[in-house]
Parts: C-alpha cells; structure tokens; sequence
C-alpha cells in the first residue's frame, strides 16, 4: 500500500476530514488519500464480531483493522497506512482511521 502523506495523530482532525469532503466523491481515478504514521504503538484492541479489531486511541478517535484479528502480527510498535474518516453511531461522532496496511515497526 502506498501512502500519500506522513503524518501524527494530532493532525487527524474533524475540520481534516472536513477538508477532505471537498475531494469527493472518490473512485477509480480520484483515491481517497492514504495517511501513514511511523512507530506508533497501540493499545490492547477489542474485537468485533470475532475479526475485526478496534483501538480507542483518543476520546473520539479509533482505529479500525476489518479483518484483522487473525493477520495482526504482534509488535511493540507498528507502521500504519490508512485513510482517515467519520463515524456517527448513536448519535456520538468520532474520527475513524481505517487501516490500510499494518506492519511491525523494526
């Protein structure tokens, strides 16, 4: 997976996502973009539904790994790429990476 920007947690914001509403709609030509974040270290996820994985990193920030569970390979540290969006769930809006690539950090 290729990224297409370097960046920290701290830039994942709602007025980014906002942002990146203006580059819709997304398709064959147009990706969405692609976030990587070097040697980030994750806290134990929960599992949903038995494969996929979630982690809260922030208050209204999580990590998504759809169908993950059984192909994580366990690391200190990991390279994430991922696109960057929304999530509105009973009534609560939270920042959403979806994982793209994920591999241990050497």
């Amino acid at each position: 997976v290729k990224a297409n920007i370097e960046v920290r947690l701290d830039m994942m914001t709602f007025n980014l996502i906002e942002k990146l509403k203006i580059l819709e709609p997304y398709g064959h030509k147009n990706r969405k973009p692609v976030f990587y974040v070097p040697g980030m270290t994750l806290p134990v996820p929960t599992t949903m539904t038995g494969k996929h994985l979630k982690w809260r990193l922030d208050k209204d920030l999580e990590l998504i790994y759809w169908n993950g569970a059984e192909s994580l390979q366990h690391a200190k540290d990991y390279n994430i790429a991922f696109t960057l969006g929304e999530n509105l769930f009973r009534g609560e809006r939270k920042r959403q990476m979806v994982v793209n690539a994920i591999t241990p950090a050497e």
